[in-house]
């Protein structure tokens, strides 16, 4: 009996070492898959992680492109607002001006009558200008006394009709054609 109790003391054990075998063996499988699993997970991850840092990257620099041609765009807008503003300075301040107002005065109307009315500055324009205006053209203009936040130029009535001849609304009415051409001379 005591060799039949060895023998199966003897068979257990070797079927423990075994079972132990077998056990080790599935967690060492386990541990590997979980391991690889882990890897996989990480590299999944971190190329995700990339994905995204790309993505914002790439939103963040459209973003930043966008402003930047905003803010180019506005400076543009300034410098050509500015070159009007010159302009219209220029137009105002040469020294034929009357001459360019009698031009202005002569071609516009049809009628040879109307009532003119002036910025709120101007001085060189006066019920003098006009009459002698009248005289030399065979015209019968009246200076109104109202006067208008205009720098240059003049409007026109006639009857309730008026004729804007101000300076800026004759530059304004050039302007976008104008704003093509400067564009190309000034940022091309």
């Amino acid at each position: 009996m005591e060799k039949v109790s060895k023998k199966i003391l003897e068979d257990a054990k070797k079927k423990s070492a075994d079972i132990l075998e077998q056990a080790r063996n599935k967690e060492r499988e386990i541990k590997k898959k979980s391991d690889e699993e882990t890897k996989d997970l990480k590299n999944q991850i971190e190329k995700e992680v990339k994905e995204l840092r790309n993505k914002e990257i790439s939103r963040l620099k459209g973003i930043a492109e966008l402003e930047i041609r905003k803010d180019i765009l506005a400076t543009k807008r300034k410098i050509i607002d500015s070159i009007f503003e010159k302009a219209l300075d220029a137009l105002v301040n040469r020294k034929d001006y009357p001459g360019m107002i009698k031009w202005l005065l002569k071609e516009i109307s049809e009628s040879n009558e109307g009532e003119v009315i002036i910025g709120e500055k101007e001085a060189r324009i006066n019920k003098e200008f006009i009459d002698k205006f009248n005289t030399e053209f065979k015209t019968r203009f009246t200076l109104l006394e109202e006067r208008r936040p205009v720098k240059g130029g003049f409007i026109l009535r006639m009857g309730k009709i008026e004729i804007d001849n101000s300076f800026e609304t004759l530059i304004e009415e050039q302007r976008e054609q104008l704003e093509i051409e400067l564009g190309k001379m000034l940022f091309a």
